[in-house]
């Protein structure tokens, strides 16, 4: 990999910054209306997957993922103190970052977990259902109305969305539910994304213990489903803002904010209180 990974999203000199890692998709899309959401001179950089918006091939496994996002945050923050945040699978990358970077004796301050469950292996699904999840996403994270139209198009089409890639994308397309902008060959390279992205995430387990501070954000409208964080993490604090799995971007967008920013707040005055002993 190389620092084409890092996306700048309040590029502003100042201390503590923060890196916010890619969900399933690959995009740091997600992460723009947080950044005004917080203090101004929080510095805000996205981490944004190989392959996504070039030519570099998808990353299917994590733990290659993370090392590489750990090298380049390494180089690109100069070795000062830095956050990580990740939302559904950016959190399961930013907590092995963590886990890497202490173990090689720089872990970062604060490691923030938005909608994200203890990850533990188990089987990628075929691509009939791949192609469900990766509507779903898009249409999650397209609009509030848009999971309603998917479920028309679904409720339409027996058994689901087609089970090749490009008539799923018509069915899509003709809901509106596809951006005008994407055309086939763009669904086709973002869908391959997402299939070597689940692959990673079905593919790993979390280690426990991790001693530094932790910061797990859920939806109050998401049912607690596996391992606990609580079960892995051993400094944790946990919030729960409005919405679900999606719709925290926008209902629970401004507690969300709040939460982010009081978390950082308390690590820049920890750190502070450090320097001063």
């Amino acid at each position: 990999m190389t620092a084409d990974s890092i996306v700048p999203l309040r590029p502003i000199t100042g201390t503590l910054p923060l890196y916010c890692v890619h969900p399933v998709s690959g995009s740091v899309f997600p992460y723009l209306p947080l950044a005004p959401l917080l203090e101004q001179e929080q510095p805000v950089y996205g981490l944004e997957a190989p392959g996504y918006d070039d030519d570099r091939p998808p990353v299917a496994l994590l733990p290659e993922l993370s090392a590489g996002y750990v090298e380049e945050i390494g180089q690109h923050a100069g070795g000062q103190p830095l956050c990580l945040l990740g939302w559904s699978m950016g959190g399961a990358i930013a907590y092995d970052m963590a886990c890497r970077m202490r173990a090689a004796g720089r872990a970062p301050a604060l490691v923030i977990l938005v909608e994200t469950l203890v990850p533990e292996p188990r089987p990628v699904p075929d691509d009939r259902l791949l192609l469900v999840l990766f509507a779903a996403d898009l249409a999650g994270r397209a609009d509030p109305d848009a999971r309603r139209a998917l479920d028309a198009v679904l409720g339409a089409a027996p058994g689901g969305l087609p089970g090749r890639p490009a008539e799923a994308f018509g069915a899509l397309a003709a809901a509106g539910l596809i951006p005008r902008e994407l055309d086939q060959e763009t669904l086709s390279r973002r869908f391959a994304l997402f299939r070597a992205h689940l692959a990673a995430l079905y593919g790993y387990r979390a280690a426990a213990g991790y001693p530094g501070p932790v910061v797990a954000i859920r939806g109050e409208r998401t049912s607690a489903v596996g391992r606990s964080w609580a079960d892995v993490a051993l400094d944790l604090t946990e919030h729960t803002v409005p919405g679900d799995h999606y719709s925290i971007w926008h209902e629970g967008l401004a507690e969300l904010g709040a939460a982010v920013r009081r978390s950082l707040r308390r690590t820049r005055t920890a750190l502070s209180g450090e320097r001063t002993r």
